[in-house]
């Protein structure tokens, strides 16, 4: 074999080699493309999932506080519209408080109510201070028979002007307590506001059946009265 076909063999096995090399290296080439592709497809998924997740995420908090809210609201107008309700009820059961004085047991009340203000006052001397009906019914021997049964020195003062009932201060007026009868409603009507709503709304009928109502609460506070002493 000459030298010249030696070379030839070598030059072409050094291409042949060469194309094989440069094939592998494209071919790895494309592979390393085809794998970081499908990184990025499955990196991009998961980023659009995890956005995706995130919104949804958002979304439900949004709403939850979105209902909150609503709710919130609701109740605080139930509330309003509630307060307003039973308001009207205690202005309707006030007006009729002036009635109470017609009563014919009213004198026996308005004595009722001035041994209960004396008893609260827990003062040793006492100036009552009611509405004309019940200043009639607090006449001195009155007077007289509640000072010996309290052992309290009681004395009668200027009427009231406009609140029937009896209001109950030491001498020099620096204490006081007031026995009238809208300041025993008062008093009275937190402890009535639920049963008062349950029977207006129907809520409770076994409740109903014993709440006063505007037109019984008065006759209702007349027993109150009768037992307060």
């Amino acid at each position: 074999m000459s030298e010249a076909t030696r070379f030839e063999q070598l030059r072409r096995a050094i291409l042949e080699q060469a194309r094989r090399d440069a094939q592998r290296v494209v071919e790895q080439a494309k592979a390393e493309a085809s794998a970081s592709l499908q990184r990025a497809a499955v990196q991009a998924e998961q980023e659009s999932q995890r956005q995706a997740a995130a919104l949804e995420r958002r979304l439900a908090s949004d709403m939850e506080q979105a209902l909150a809210q609503a709710q919130l609201e609701a109740q605080m107008l139930w509330l309003e519209q509630r307060e307003a309700l039973l308001r009207r009820v205690l202005a309707g059961v006030t007006e009729q408080l002036a009635s109470v004085a017609a009563w014919p047991n009213y004198p026996q009340l308005a004595v009722n109510l001035a041994r209960e203000a004396v008893v609260r006052l827990g003062a040793p001397e006492v100036v009552l201070e009611a509405d004309p009906q019940a200043q009639s019914a607090l006449d001195a021997a009155t007077l007289f028979a509640l000072s010996a049964e309290l052992d309290v020195v009681v004395t009668l003062g200027p009427a009231l002007e406009t609140d029937l009932g009896v209001i109950a201060r030491t001498p020099e007026g620096h204490r006081r307590y007031d026995n009238t009868l809208a300041a025993r409603l008062e008093r009275l009507y937190p402890q009535l506001r639920a049963d008062i709503y349950a029977l207006l709304v129907g809520e409770d009928p076994q409740a109903a059946s014993s709440t006063p109502s505007p037109t019984s609460a008065t006759r209702n506070g007349q027993r109150e009265m009768e037992e307060g002493s």
